[in-house]
């Protein structure tokens, strides 16, 4: 903690090099083992059950850290107190009444939808429509029929990636973007990707959250059909157009409002000029919530990631705020939602800051305090900084 907080004692000064005042030691004295092991003992406690975003647990949580902000006395920063408040959707799968049938001649493969896999958002109604089958994932020839593809059904196998490496992996994400782009401007009515190496699919999976400022969706409906039936279907069909055809039905996905809160408060600066600059002290306060289908301890507490971030800027906030003089630059804390699903809550933030982002000196978020993910990855009295390479 130390570390943490003599950077952040040399960016609100606005020195590149000063030794501690009496009161910037006496800040230091105010941080507690005890106090830190309390709060943390709440936060990630099974009563919260991981933190999800959304969830109950999560919701506990934001309550948590907006009463120690105001149990500290510092200033609300939110549109509602000390929350930030986001209005998104739970997009839910309906799959009542679906049905996916493929045919050619006498061959008739009736698929449940716990044999496909797909995002929610979109919903079909097709019968008979014609098939074009894709070798592989090879979109040329199926570009070069261009309007001849509109409200067919384009069948394909994607390529398979076993990425070993972060390259790898966005690799793999780039050539699939750019498979989707180039069959999305052809139109079809329905795209089916084989996937052999499983008998079963999501169906939808649980719903996905859906930001209404930032949708996601694409416009293509899409599914992965699994397994040995669809696969010889598949193989059994020429390139390009044949007899076979396609019924399928599926509903459009069901819209669940959900409130996602951002936790932010401040305390003003002491220097009259400094003041209206800002430094934000940062942390993701949510987990991974709850594997229903693991046996035994099924929490993923998240005392670590980013339990131990979270407590410390509650903590650094509380004694802060006790110290008498605050520092010279204002300082936002602030508790984001959503990190583990890609970083929602600071894209949030980023989108509609809370303070000018032109007065922002710099964000310093902390992360697994006190050790790394290695169960020997002590960090005592050491801070690891990483971010933008300047």
């Amino acid at each position: 903690m130390r570390p943490l907080l003599l950077l952040l004692a040399l960016v609100t000064a606005g020195a590149c090099a000063a030794p501690l005042t009496p009161a910037q030691n006496a800040t230091l004295q105010r941080i507690s083992a005890d106090s830190l092991r309390g709060h943390l003992s709440f936060i990630a406690s099974d009563l919260l059950e991981g933190r999800k975003t959304p969830s109950r647990g999560l919701d506990l949580a934001a309550e948590y850290l907006a009463a120690q902000y105001r149990r500290a006395g510092l200033e609300p920063l939110g549109d509602d107190d000390y929350f930030q408040t986001a209005n998104w959707d739970i997009v839910e799968p309906d799959v009542a009444g679906f049905a996916l049938a493929l045919q050619s001649g006498g061959t008739r493969v009736d698929l449940p939808s716990g044999m496909t896999s797909f995002s929610p958002g979109f919903g079909v109604d097709l019968k008979a429509a014609a098939v074009l089958k894709v070798q592989g994932d090879d979109l040329a020839p199926l570009e070069a029929l261009g309007e001849a593809v509109r409200g067919r059904v384009v069948m394909l196998e994607p390529k398979v990636f076993k990425p070993a490496s972060m390259e790898e992996y966005e690799a793999m994400l780039a050539h699939r973007a750019a498979m989707l782009a180039r069959l999305e401007k052809l139109q079809p009515a329905l795209v089916l990707a084989i996937e052999r190496s499983r008998a079963s699919g999501n169906a939808g999976g649980k719903g996905v959250l859906g930001d209404p400022e930032q949708p996601k969706q694409s416009a293509l409906p899409f599914l992965t059909v699994h397994g040995e039936m669809a696969a010889r279907f598949y193989d059994g069909l020429p390139a390009g157009a044949g007899n076979a055809s396609v019924d399928a039905r599926m509903q459009p996905a069901r819209f669940k409002p959900v409130k996602l809160r951002n936790v932010a408060a401040i305390l003003p600066g002491s220097d009259p000029v400094l003041k209206n600059s800002f430094i934000i002290l940062s942390a993701h306060y949510d987990h991974l919530g709850v594997n229903p289908d693991l046996a035994g301890d099924n929490i993923f507490n998240g005392a670590n990631d980013d339990g131990s971030g979270t407590v410390s800027v509650i903590e650094i906030a509380s004694a802060l705020a006790a110290s008498g003089k605050p520092p010279k630059r204002s300082i936002v804390f602030l508790n984001l939602f959503g990190e583990e699903l890609g970083m929602l809550g600071s894209q949030y933030y980023g989108r509609h800051p809370l303070v000018p982002l032109s007065r922002t000196v710099a964000n310093l978020n902390l992360e697994q305090l006190g050790r790394t993910d290695a169960a020997d990855g002590d960090m005592t009295g050491r801070a690891a900084v990483t971010g933008f390479g300047y």
